[in-house]
């Protein structure tokens, strides 16, 4: 396929299976254009062939169309720029700028291999800054826009990058089952504040989320302890530091319960009033 394309286009395979071909342009001193695509496409799930209409790997026409994966990501763009360039060299043409073709073949996967390693051997070589590069791009689509009936291009005119930040904030430890009114990653000044404070109010409501709230009085915990009236063991809240005044009897309270899956402790001996006898030691 393509012979004029192989015969006087210079080609190279980079990354073992990675293809750059360069079709020299008239004017050597003029940025050069890069065109990009690539072969590689997303596997099947095994067991879901029968569901295809077509086999996903066969490039079946059919119907008006052709069936199977790369036909839109990305096999058609290889297709077409190795079409338009065999195209234009049968009739004898002859770029203004240097023209590479770069074709990865792990696009799906990262790209290192493939426009990685081709793009590091355009900067070894000292290769001026491209004036355009040009990847896969979008769909044509049908339907796809209200109050457009006719097909719809996609130009896109930029392409999405990333970022990594690394952020760090000092501040006091703790456990986040008791975590503070505002967290230390609520102290950063970027957007995502106003949701982690939004977060924690959704959370703390209710008795129970009394105690994630700042209060001069120290949070009640469940703990069990025996009952010296009752002679009973039971799961009592404690509210150490407080006065007699501000206990309260939490028999009744809907939270006071046996703790599941721990020893309850023992009654206490008689005349040894305050003291409490730990639960015997398994063998």
């Amino acid at each position: 396929m393509y012979p004029l394309v192989h015969a006087r286009l210079a080609s190279e395979v980079v990354g073992d299976l990675s293809l750059l071909y360069t079709w020299p342009g008239a004017d050597t001193a003029a940025a050069p254009v890069v065109l990009m695509g690539h072969f590689d496409v997303v596997p099947v799930v095994p067991g879901t062939e029968s569901r295809w209409t077509h086999d996903p790997f066969s490039g079946k026409v059919a119907d008006g169309f052709i069936w199977g994966r790369g036909t839109l990501d990305d096999k058609v763009t290889v297709i077409a720029v190795l079409d338009a360039v065999e195209h234009l060299l049968r009739h004898g043409h002859t770029p203004t700028r240097t023209i590479y073709l770069a074709f990865g073949h792990d696009e799906e996967v990262g790209g290192e291999g493939g426009a990685g390693r081709i793009a590091e051997r355009y900067r070894q070589r000292g290769l001026a800054r491209p004036a355009l590069v040009l990847d896969e791009g979008g769909a044509l689509f049908e339907g796809g826009f209200p109050g457009l009936a006719s097909p719809v291009a996609l130009v896109g005119i930029a392409e999405k990058g990333f970022l990594s930040l690394e952020l760090k904030v000092s501040g006091d430890g703790g456990h986040s089952s008791t975590p503070p009114g505002r967290t230390h990653i609520g102290r950063w000044p970027v957007p995502w504040p106003r949701s982690n404070r939004a977060h924690s109010r959704r959370q703390s409501t209710g008795r129970r989320a009394r105690c994630f709230r700042p209060s001069r009085r120290p949070c009640r915990s469940l703990v069990a302890s025996p009952s010296p009236t009752s002679g009973s063991s039971s799961a009592r809240r404690a509210t150490p530091g407080l006065r007699p005044q501000d206990r309260r009897d939490d028999a009744h309270d809907d939270g006071a319960h046996d703790l599941p899956g721990r020893h309850q402790e023992q009654r206490p001996a008689a005349g040894g009033e305050g003291r409490r006898q730990l639960p015997p030691r398994p063998e």
